[in-house]
């Protein structure tokens, strides 16, 4: 099921994260792609290494995924990574619940990454493809390209079987609709009391991020955000203008600031 999804892809080249035994990593290997797996664990590391040993087609880095997607945002493209002749890889893994978030952000992170297919829990994987505002992180991933929930996967596909149910996730990167670190800024103040009015949280927040209460104030009308509303409330867009807002308005201060 996970891996025809992630086949269904064009790209000749797949990177998966966190591999472990290699249930996912079988089937990947035997459609005769190329995959690159990065796993942390040294036992896992040993029984890959030894169980696709006469696979030519697949190569272990044993490396912490965060600290390597963090590698590559540094490089201007695949081809410093990896050399001149070879293809973009797409990105897949059934990611670990406690670190879904941060590997998420390291693959955004990753300008020249195009897109991926994750198995999140079901909860997070609902929030992340909902198009709405109900979580920041949403906004925040929105702002590089397209989410989608493909299916629920239940828990009784797995052994030992999870306490939540999972689902599919698909990311395909778009041009990105505006700074992402300002975007975080306005996001972080904009959601420091969820449960207050924006007007409210940027009072009390946005210094803390490098921002003026008053630049926000002033161009939130022409971004078409109000900032009488509750954060969850407004529709992403609004955000993403107020965002390209500051920075062609305040963008040297906060620069300058950094």
């Amino acid at each position: 099921m996970i891996a025809q999804a992630i086949l269904a892809h064009p790209n000749r080249t797949i990177i998966e994260i966190g591999p472990g035994l290699g249930a996912l990593t079988r089937p990947l290997v035997e459609s005769g792609r190329s995959i690159i797996a990065l796993e942390l664990d040294r036992a896992f590391c040993r029984y890959l290494s030894e169980y696709f040993e006469r696979s030519p087609n697949f190569r272990l880095i044993e490396c912490d995924a965060l600290a390597k997607l963090e590698e590559w945002s540094r490089a201007a493209d695949w081809s410093n990574v990896a050399g001149p002749t070879r293809e973009v890889p797409f990105v897949c893994g059934n990611l670990p619940y406690s670190i879904t978030t941060d590997l998420l952000r390291g693959v955004v992170g990753v300008p020249w990454l195009p897109g991926g297919i994750f198995l999140t829990q079901l909860e997070f994987a609902q929030r992340i493809t909902s198009g709405s505002s109900i979580s920041s992180f949403a906004i925040y991933l929105g702002c590089f390209g397209k989410w989608s929930k493909l299916r629920n996967v239940g828990r009784q596909f797995f052994f030992p079987a999870p306490s939540v149910d999972s689902a599919l996730i698909s990311f395909e990167r778009t041009e990105m609709r505006c700074n992402p670190s300002t975007l975080e800024d306005i996001l972080r103040s904009s959601f420091h009391s969820k449960r207050k009015k924006i007007s409210n949280s940027w009072k009390s927040a946005a210094s803390l991020r490098g921002l003026r209460e008053e630049w926000l104030l002033e161009l939130a009308p022409a971004a078409g955000l109000d900032p009488g509303l509750r954060p969850e409330e407004v529709p992403p867009e609004k955000f993403y203008e107020l965002t390209r807002l500051v920075d062609q308005q305040f963008g040297a201060q906060i620069r300058a600031q950094a």
